[in-house]
């Protein structure tokens, strides 16, 4: 029975729950309309206020405007009194214009006349003007030509008593004094003159610049001479030098050619083990234009020029010829690339100890695969790839490496 009765309180307690949840969803749909209500007439208000704020400020304004506007109608009725006082004198100083521009007509006029009078004068003047510049001008032609002509008869005058003396070794004026007083030319003279006209006609137009050109002539021809004796001195100068240089030359390369042959012969048994080698002069009579061969015997091979021999052979026989060279003029640096390629380990061998000698005087920087090479050098350089696509440089100074080995 209790708990029947506990069943129906739990019941109505949850009825009574469920209508005071349903009460409290009622009010608070009911306080939130509330709250919007409110919030919406709190905008309203706010924006009434700033209305009104507007307005006030509006109203101040247009009260300044009208201040602003009644100075401004009182500055303006003050700047109309100005003006009709300004147009009242302006008038009277019109009146007074006018009086003066009439008396300024009136002059005008008459100065007007005047002026036309003085350009009708001044046109007068200027025809008369130019009639008479137009004579001046006739008259200055006519004087210019009379000039002239005086001239050209001037010129002629001179020009026939520079011709008589230059002829006739004569002065006109001197033999005209007293020409009416000589005898008329007789059949004698005459013949003479034909004479004379005959051999002067022979003789050509006498060349009055022939002296200037003579002078010319004999300086420009001293001038060449000069020159050509100076050519010709420093060509034999320069002959000479030629030919010292040439004696000079041939004397180095036939001494310089027997101490490389003489060096040669002995280094290529050497390097070869054997056999023997010299260099032949291909025109001994021309130390200047010759040529020179390689005849070279290996061991146990018939004499053969350079041509004829292997790849190996060529090698050592073109080192032994350097290395002759070298020990008759040292070099600082020498630089062998891939020398010992086409060579055995016998043949690397004897050219490794020849290189030991030789480093004494010049260091020597060669590019080598070969290991026995490799083994005489007293410094290694390398290039190795510890990382793909990363180059780097390894040294080793073998006399060391040895040096710590034995210790």
């Amino acid at each position: 029975m209790r708990v029947v009765e506990l069943e129906a309180e739990a019941s109505t307690g949850e009825a009574s729950l469920q209508s005071l949840a349903e009460e409290r969803d009622r009010l608070s749909a009911a306080l939130t309309e509330a709250k919007v209500s409110l919030a919406k007439w709190q905008q309203q208000s706010d924006a009434l206020d700033a209305t009104l704020e507007r307005l006030a400020r509006q109203s101040d304004a247009e009260r300044q405007r009208i201040g602003r506007l009644e100075e401004t109608a009182a500055a303006s009725e003050r700047r109309v009194a100005e003006l009709d006082a300004a147009s009242e004198s302006a008038t009277t100083e019109r009146t007074e214009l006018l009086e003066k521009r009439t008396a300024a007509t009136e002059t005008m006029h008459q100065t007007r006349e005047r002026f036309e009078g003085l350009r009708a004068r001044i046109d007068e003047l200027s025809t008369s003007m130019k009639t008479l510049r137009g004579d001046l001008d006739e008259r200055r032609t006519k004087v210019a030509e009379v000039e002239l002509g005086l001239q050209e008869i001037n010129l002629e005058r001179q020009h026939l008593l520079a011709d008589v003396r230059d002829r006739f070794d004569l002065l006109l004026p001197e033999i005209l004094i007293d020409y009416h007083d000589r005898p008329l030319a007789g059949r004698p003279e005459r013949e003479r003159q034909k004479e004379l006209k005959r051999i002067l006609s022979r003789m050509g137009e006498v060349n009055l610049t022939a002296i200037d050109e003579f002078e010319e002539v004999s300086s420009r021809f001293e001038y060449l001479t000069h020159q050509r004796d100076d050519l010709e001195l420093a060509i034999n100068q320069l002959q000479e030098a030629i030919d010292k240089i040439n004696r000079t030359t041939k004397e180095l390369f036939k001494t310089t050619f027997d101490a490389v042959n003489e060096r040669f012969t002995q280094l290529f048994p050497r390097l070869f083990g054997g056999g023997s080698a010299h260099l032949k002069m291909t025109d001994p009579a021309d130390l200047l234009g010759t040529g020179v061969e390689i005849e070279a015997r290996p061991p146990g091979k018939q004499p053969r020029t350079l041509a004829l021999l292997s790849g190996g052979e060529q090698a050592l026989t073109a080192v032994s010829l350097v290395f002759a060279i070298f020990l008759i003029k040292p070099s600082p640096f020498c630089i062998l690339d891939e020398v010992d390629a086409p060579l055995d380990d016998a043949n690397v061998g004897r050219f490794i100890s020849l290189v030991r000698e030789l480093a004494q005087t010049t260091q020597f920087i060669f590019i080598t695969h070969n290991k026995v090479s490799m083994e005489g050098a007293d410094r290694l350089y390398g290039v190795t790839m510890e990382q793909r696509g990363v180059s780097k440089l390894v040294s080793v100074n073998l006399r060391k490496a040895v040096e710590l080995a034995y210790n």
